[in-house]
């Protein structure tokens, strides 16, 4: 993926798209100086483009900045009154990290298809929110979803710039039961 973008930055660095595909696999790679940098020059390039700005949320989110990074998702369903599923993934993502679990689990309800790691933000949500029952039962969903899961393996494929809000996400996960 970085070859793809690095070889469409090369042939257009004034082209939003491709600045975001390297913002996107910098943010995975967890160089997040070089995908805030890309992530806003696609922003700056087009501002209106929905999937860039839930890019560009997401990577406020996971830098620490959950707030702005919702202000920005916010913005973009206002554009968009059909967004993609995975714009409320994104959303519970910021909601979670501002404590907001009650609404963090609705915009989760709001997705079309769940994934394992969903039912692993529902269990921290629910944990965190002293619901013991209901983050048992998402952790053993989970678990289901992704035999041999555990916190470990969750924690691997999360990048985070603040090691707190990682850790937020993980005490949750601890609190459901999910196993290290």
């Amino acid at each position: 993926a970085e070859v793809c973008a690095r070889a469409a930055l090369a042939l257009d660095d004034q082209d939003p798209a491709s600045h975001d595909a390297m913002g996107f696999v910098a943010l995975h790679q967890r160089r997040f100086d070089l995908a805030g940098m890309h992530l806003e020059r696609a922003v700056t390039l087009n501002p209106n483009d929905v999937y860039i700005a839930a890019d560009h949320a997401n990577w406020l989110i996971r830098s620490g900045r959950p707030g702005e990074g919702l202000l920005c998702l916010d913005a973009a369903m206002r554009r968009d009154p059909y967004p993609p599923t995975w714009l409320w993934e994104l959303r519970s993502n910021a909601l979670f990290h501002l404590k907001r679990y009650d609404e963090a689990i609705a915009a989760l309800r709001n997705m079309t298809a769940l994934h394992s790691w969903h039912h692993a933000h529902f269990a921290a949500a629910y944990a965190l929110l002293d619901r013991p029952e209901e983050a048992r039962r998402a952790a053993s969903e989970f678990l289901t979803a992704m035999p041999g899961g555990s916190i470990a393996t969750f924690a691997a494929a999360e990048p985070y710039a603040e090691q707190a809000l990682l850790d937020h996400l993980l005490d949750g996960l601890h609190k459901a039961g999910l196993p290290e």
